[in-house]
């Protein structure tokens, strides 16, 4: 993060103090922002956008048309080239808007390419732009045609009789009248390119800021949950403890119950013992009762006979005086 930072911060030193633009330029530049000269747009480079698939194509296109200084007018164009005189510090292009002419190539000449496995488009069409500045880039690059490769640009050029300019991917490009501009390139920083990258880190430490936000909150909510199970984890010792003492408090309680349980199963055994006992010694007494109640009916009975033998034998008695 602090290397992206760092390397947008130079960036955007660059971009501030126009860094790579031809000194005239550059002075027209500062003088616009200082707001000694008025009408003043902008460079190209400063007006359009380039996507990364047709950087080199685009940026070979327009080469040094880049630092082209748009202007409301050609009055306003003639007031910053005397201010350029005048301060003699160098020269610069002016495209004023009011007068500049579109340069786009017809459709129904490009009906005659359009089906060309190498054909991708025209110039114009493959840059962003701000609204109002269309006739400046159909101006720049309406005419020049973005091809694929080299051999399909040469065969392109040649179905329109090398009328127009061709630029391949890679930047190599097939010229007007047929002559062929190519070869490999030092890999430098351009004025797009710097800007593109100062857009792309840009837009990458928003998403690393973000990412870090995200993160921060995530390790904020993982320290509050850590947090939370070193209390939770406090209460279940604690928890551990009580029940600890509770478990032995228990124990104790239980032996002692064990202790009580087995004093009054041995007392139970022993009411047992008695109760058979009694038991035994109540049919004892409840069968002696029964001998007694058959005994003492037998007596009765017999006290019975006695009594009618004596009753008959007083009746006896007396008949006999």
């Amino acid at each position: 993060k602090h290397q992206m930072q760092a390397r947008r911060d130079s960036l955007e030193e660059l971009e501030s103090e126009f860094s790579g633009f031809f000194q005239g330029v550059k002075e027209v530049l500062i003088a616009r922002d200082k707001k000694e000269l008025k009408g003043i747009h902008g460079a190209v480079a400063e007006l359009i956008q380039i996507p990364e698939s047709y950087m080199t194509a685009i940026d070979t296109a327009i080469g040094p048309q880049s630092q082209h200084i748009i202007t409301d007018s050609s009055q306003d164009a003639r007031i910053a080239i005397d201010w350029l005189k005048k301060k003699r510090v160098g020269r610069a292009t002016f495209l004023p808007l009011q007068v500049m002419k579109s340069r786009k190539i017809n459709e129904f000449t490009l009906k005659s390419i359009q089906d060309h496995p190498s054909f991708v488009n025209t110039a114009d069409k493959l840059v962003n732009y701000s609204e109002g500045y269309q006739i400046i880039v159909e101006n720049l690059l309406g005419n020049i045609i973005i091809a694929k490769d080299l051999k399909g640009a040469n065969e392109m050029a040649a179905r329109l009789q090398y009328k127009f300019r061709f630029v391949t991917l890679d930047g190599d490009v097939v010229n007007a009248g047929g002559s062929l501009t190519g070869g490999s390139v030092k890999q430098q920083s351009s004025l797009f390119t710097r800007k593109a990258e100062l857009e792309q880190l840009n837009i990458k430490l928003v998403e690393l800021e973000k990412s870090v936000l995200e993160a921060e909150v995530s390790v904020s909510k993982r320290k509050q949950e850590v947090q939370d199970l070193k209390i939770d984890l406090e209460d279940t010792r604690i928890s551990g403890e009580q029940l600890r003492e509770l478990e032995h408090k228990l124990l104790s309680e239980s032996r002692e119950c064990a202790a009580i349980i087995s004093r009054l199963t041995s007392q139970l055994l022993e009411y047992d013992e008695e109760k058979t006992e009694k038991n035994h010694h109540h049919e004892g007494l409840v069968q002696k009762k029964a001998q007694t109640a058959a005994r003492s009916k037998e007596i009765n009975e017999s006290l019975i006979s006695i009594q009618k033998t004596i009753d008959e034998l007083q009746s006896l008695k007396q008949q006999s005086l």
